[in-house]
This record gives C-alpha cells, sequence and structure tokens, in this order.
C-alpha cells in the first residue's frame, strides 16, 4: 500500500470505521428484516415481476419521457440498476446492503469535506451525527436512498475537488447532483465558506465567479424542464405567487426542522432491549472518546454561521417537494425527505455546539454522550418501524386471503386501514417512521393469483366515508362518483356488481377482521356476505419471486 494511503487510514482510518460501524448498525442492522415501503412498491418490486429487458428497456425508457421525468434523469437510472440487482440476486437483502454502502459513503465523503475547514473531531461528529439524523425517517428507504444517497456523492465530490483548488472540474461533477435530487445540489451553494481563513474578505471575486457559475448551471436545468414540459414545472404558480410560497416553506421548514431533536428525544422509550444494549456500549464509547477530545473551534460563532448557511442552503427547495398550500409540521415517514439535505448542516451546527461544551469538560461529558445516545436510540427505533411495517404489511394480505375464502374475480377488496396522526406530544398509536401509505401495492395483488386476469381488486382506504363517493348507475352496477376524495391517494376508476364489496376493517397494525354489517349506496345493499366454501380462491397462490418474497409460507400453502 502506498505510503500517502497508510497514512491517511492510519490518521484517520478510526474516524471512518466509527461512522461505518453507527451508520450499519443503527439502521442496517436487520437488513434481512426489511422489505417495500410506498414507492418501493413500484420502484423495487416491479423487477421481482419482469424481465430484466422488460425493466431496463421498456419501463426505464417510459419514465425517462418528459411526462414522467420530474427533471432527474439520473434517478430514474440509478434507482432502476440498483433494483435490477437485487431482484437478479432474488434478494431484498442485496438491495438494502447497496443502500447502506450508497448511504454511508456519503456519510464518509462528509467527514472528508469537513475536516477541510473544522477539526477532525468535528468533522467526525457531524458525519455520526448525520449517518443517524432525525431530521428524516428515509435512511432504509430505497427508492429513497437510490436517489439520495448518489446526490449527496456528486455535492461531496465537488466540494472537495474545489477545496482543493480544482474549480472547473467540481461544477461539471456538482451539477449531476440536480439530475439526481435537486436539494442537495444547493448544498454546493456555500463551498467556498468551507476553506480555511476569511469567509468573505478579500475573496469578492472568487465569491462573484462561484455565485455565477452555480446560477448558470441552475438556470439551465429549470429553463431545460421548461422546454421539455415536464409537468412539475409546468404546473408551478406564477411570479409573486410562487415567489411567497418559495420563501415561505424555505423559512418555516428550515426553523421547524429542529424540533425533530426534541421529538426524537420523546420517542426513545419505544427503543428494543436490543435497540438498548448498543445504546448502552454507544453511550460507554462516546464518553471514553469525548472525554479525548478538547474543544478547537477558535471562532464558534463564525463556524455556527457557517453551519447555518448550510442549513438555509438545504431548505431552499422545500416547496418543490409537495407544492402543499401551507406548511405543516414533518417528523416521520416519506415526507420527511424535505429535511434532507439540511441535516447537512444541522449535523455540522451540533456538531459545533458540542464542541464548544467540551470546554466543560467532566461536568457535560456524560450530558453530551447522552445527547448523542438519544440520537443513536431513536435511530433504532426507526429502524424498528421499518421491520414491524413489513411484518404488518405480510400479516396483513395474508389475512386477506385468509379472511376471502369466497372472494371471486368480480369482488372488489376493501382494506380499510387506520390513518394516525402525526403530534409532537403523542397519545395512542404513534406514526410509524414509514408505511403510512400502502396504496401502490394495489397495482401487485393480482399478482398473487393463479391467473392474474381474473383476480380480485385490491382497494386501499383511509376512512370510512368511501362508500358516500359511490352510486349506482342505469345499468345496476356501482362506480365512483369523483376520482379522488377523503381518505383515498391516488384516483379511482372502475364498475362493480352491488354485493361485491368485500370490507376488511384494521383493528390494530397487522390485524384485520371482515365487516359483515351492510352498507347501502346508491339504494343498494353492497357489502359481499361470507359464503361457505369447500375449497378457498386462493387455493392455487404461484411460488414465484415475488410470492416468496412478500407472502408469509402459510400463506402459500394456504
Amino acid at each position: 500500500m502506498p505510503r500517502p494511503v497508510s497514512d491517511y487510514f492510519r490518521r484517520h482510518g478510526a474516524a471512518l470505521g466509527a461512522i461505518a460501524a453507527v451508520s450499519w448498525v443503527a439502521n442496517y442492522l436487520h437488513v434481512t428484516k426489511l422489505g417495500l415501503y410506498a414507492d418501493d412498491w413500484y420502484y423495487i418490486a416491479f423487477p421481482f415481476l419482469c424481465r430484466v429487458k422488460d425493466w431496463m428497456g421498456t419501463a426505464l425508457s417510459n419514465n425517462l419521457t418528459p411526462e414522467n421525468i420530474q427533471g432527474r434523469p439520473l434517478q430514474v437510472i440509478f434507482g432502476y440498476t440498483f433494483a435490477q440487482i437485487g431482484a437478479l440476486a432474488d434478494s431484498l437483502a442485496v438491495d438494502y446492503l447497496i443502500a447502506y454502502a450508497l448511504s454511508t459513503a456519503g456519510a464518509l465523503l462528509m467527514y472528508e469535506v469537513l475536516r477541510r475547514r473544522f477539526a477532525t473531531h468535528v468533522a467526525a461528529l457531524a458525519a455520526v451525527i448525520f449517518a443517524i439524523s432525525p431530521l428524516h425517517t428515509v435512511h432504509q428507504f430505497l427508492n429513497g436512498q437510490f436517489s439520495f444517497a448518489p446526490s449527496f456523492l456528486f455535492v461531496f465530490a465537488a466540494m472537495i475537488l474545489y477545496l482543493d483548488g480544482k474549480r472547473t472540474l467540481s461544477y461539471i461533477v456538482a451539477a449531476p447532483a440536480l439530475l439526481c435530487y435537486e436539494s442537495m445540489f444547493f448544498l454546493f451553494v456555500p463551498v467556498p465558506l468551507l476553506k480555511p481563513g476569511p469567509m468573505f474578505k478579500d475573496r469578492r471575486r472568487e465569491w462573484t465567479v462561484h455565485l455565477a457559475a452555480v446560477a448558470g448551471v441552475t438556470a439551465l436545468y429549470f429553463l431545460g424542464r421548461a422546454f421539455l414540459g415536464e409537468k412539475r414545472a409546468a404546473g408551478l404558480p406564477h411570479r409573486f405567487d410562487l415567489a411567497w410560497n418559495v420563501l415561505q416553506d424555505w423559512i418555516y421548514y428550515a426553523a421547524t426542522s429542529f424540533l425533530n431533536y426534541p421529538y426524537a428525544a420523546l420517542r426513545v422509550h419505544e427503543a428494543t432491549l436490543e435497540g438498548w444494549i448498543y445504546g448502552v456500549v454507544f453511550f460507554v464509547l462516546a464518553w471514553l472518546w469525548l472525554a479525548r477530545q478538547k474543544s478547537a473551534e477558535k471562532e464558534p460563532l463564525a463556524s455556527a454561521a457557517i453551519a447555518l448557511i448550510f442549513v438555509a442552503a438545504g431548505f431552499l427547495l422545500s416547496y418543490f417537494f409537495e407544492m402543499p398550500p401551507r406548511p405543516y409540521l414533518i417528523f416521520t415517514d416519506r415526507a420527511s425527505r424535505i429535511h434532507i439535505a439540511g441535516s447537512f448542516g444541522s449535523s455540522l451546527l451540533i456538531a459545533i455546539g458540542i464542541d464548544q461544551c467540551l470546554r466543560w469538560r467532566s461536568r457535560i461529558l456524560p450530558l453530551l454522550a447522552a445527547a448523542l445516545t438519544v440520537l443513536f436510540l431513536y435511530a433504532f427505533v426507526i429502524q424498528n418501524d421499518y421491520i414491524e411495517d413489513w411484518r404488518d404489511q405480510r400479516a396483513d394480505i395474508a389475512q386477506t386471503i385468509a379472511l376471502t375464502p369466497d372472494a371471486t374475480p368480480g369482488s372488489l377488496i376493501i382494506l380499510q386501514l387506520r390513518r394516525p396522526q402525526e403530534r409532537f406530544f403523542q397519545s395512542g398509536r404513534r406514526r410509524r417512521g414509514i408505511g403510512f401509505e400502502k396504496t401502490v401495492f394495489e397495482w401487485h395483488f393480482p399478482h398473487i393469483c393463479a391467473d392474474i386476469a381474473n383476480c380480485p381488486q385490491l382497494f386501499a382506504v383511509y376512512s370510512p366515508a368511501w362508500s358516500h363517493y359511490l352510486r349506482q348507475d342505469s345499468d345496476g352496477w356501482m362506480s365512483w362518483t369523483q376520482p379522488l376524495f377523503d381518505g383515498r391517494f391516488y384516483q379511482v376508476s372502475g364498475r362493480f356488481r352491488p354485493g361485491r364489496f368485500i370490507v376488511l376493517e384494521e383493528t390494530s397494525p397487522g390485524h384485520l377482521r371482515r365487516s359483515t354489517e351492510p352498507i347501502y349506496a346508491g339504494g343498494a345493499q353492497i357489502v359481499q356476505l361470507p359464503e361457505p366454501r369447500e375449497k378457498s380462491f386462493w387455493r392455487s397462490i404461484p411460488s414465484t419471486p415475488f410470492t416468496r418474497l412478500f407472502l408469509d409460507p402459510s400463506a402459500l400453502g394456504h
């Protein structure tokens, strides 16, 4: 091994190993127990259902059209490619190992970026906090990590190039981040702040050239989206309305993101026994490590200002994630991706704060170690949320099969799920870190039938009001009065016979019951009452890579 490389690992190997280990234990320790969630059901599950040439050919090309691309062609290409690797290995665990490698590589590069401006222990702390950041709960969300992590890698690599004096190349490397996930690119805007020395003094020309280059790249990107008629760009409000929405969401989400830290502290009691065992080990190691460090930031206010500028840069595009009529508090699930770019600056800010607290040494070290342990334990809580939600999804479908032996090809199975609220102070059932939205699985439900063309239809709702949106047509069939309604996230269509609606109600996560109470719509009783059958409709579920992945073995033998 060349000496410079061996010297590098001698100086930084312990920090790099700690970052990788924390990322693994807190987020990916149980890769064989993790599954599919929300959009994963499209982007990760489909490769298990179709041929390679169909997924990487027809499906990929269809999603690279202006109607579907959302301005992120590399997001589509990376997502399809990584998902296909998992399908070829016939293993979701392989997909999660890829996600771990990508996300951990991002944290390691972040360390490499920050140590050019800050003390080594500050860079290491920030990278560890980044790896377990409570600002978002999508560390294990495959469809997300296959987009977020490559975007971070492009930006962090570009930062390193810029700080090493290779500025022209840095812009070339940073630009693809826009094509993966736009919000990460804007972390590159304040990169001159990471150079040692004064932030602005005698650097006017550098800042002018840098901001002009970034503005040019950004303008070309958004003009290209508008020119191609990409639907998100075409659907934006105009002028003042757009400017106000962007400013409002930018300030709101940047400010409220810090509430995710106390939110995490309020949830650590939910950690499993295993999580607490690892947490105790983490606490001891963190205490011992902190005891060896000394406060190194001589200008803490300037350092904190740099971190806050990166927080602001990470939230610049907050409005464009969901374009809500008004911003709202976000703590968990897929929507928390709005915080992911901001977690860079936020993690740095916390690390700088811990560095300053080291001035008090022994009096505060246990509290600092405990604070870091809270973040670690919360990450474990979220990892367990993923495990439990996958288990409950499989249980839901196994129970659907068990509760509907009398299903027919014309049946419509209504899966009436509960909708847990998300509040800072929670009573009752908490919304998990993932799994709030399960509608996308409907597309795959026919694949558990022996005859896909003659399979009952699954229909997920989050409100009992769904029956109010049915009408009876002149020929006696039932149809929907509108494509979207309360408790439904995707448009509805189709016509169904009355008496063919099978209603399954969620009583608690992973537990369903079949309702036999009559429901009237348009004057017709629509519920299909249980009918005795010698043989279940589901008696011949095919054994395929998909059914083996998703169904419990007991369901396959039903």
